[in-house]
């Protein structure tokens, strides 16, 4: 089992900030082999997550692309916010362990990053800890 770093200062101060606003959010760290294939694992702290705000159950979702699930997702960045699109999917191979893309993410999220994920109205907004200043 892969651990996520600590946080450094930076982004520290952006996980203050959250908690301070009582915004719950979960939070991943980018691998060097997650970047290049732009699939990621969905870890147990994500499904709890994406179960406790009644965005995505991967237990209940059926193996294979054809059962691919989109969700809206913008992408907080230092000059704006993008549009794109979260997808849930559980691979044919490795169990059907659940795995999530987020579209678009690789030119706002790199190797070792850390980024926050946070439901709300039907969305999610992902945020780059490492690199956004969210005050």
């Amino acid at each position: 089992m892969i651990h996520m770093r600590e946080y450094n200062l930076f982004e520290s101060r952006n996980v203050r900030f959250l908690v301070n606003k009582q915004i719950d959010f979960a939070t991943i760290q980018i691998t060097e082999t997650g970047y290049k294939k732009y699939i990621l694992d969905a870890t147990a702290p994500v499904r709890a997550y994406f179960i406790e705000k009644g965005v995505h159950d991967f237990e209940q979702q059926k193996q294979g692309e054809e059962n691919k699930i989109l969700y809206p997702t913008a992408i907080l960045t230092r000059t704006g916010i993008f549009d794109t699109f979260t997808s849930f999917y559980r691979p044919v191979a490795k169990k059907g362990d659940p795995r999530i893309w987020i579209q678009k993410s690789k030119k706002f999220i790199f190797p070792d990053n850390i980024f926050s994920i946070i439901a709300h109205n039907g969305r999610l907004y992902i945020i780059n800890l490492s690199l956004v200043d969210i005050e």
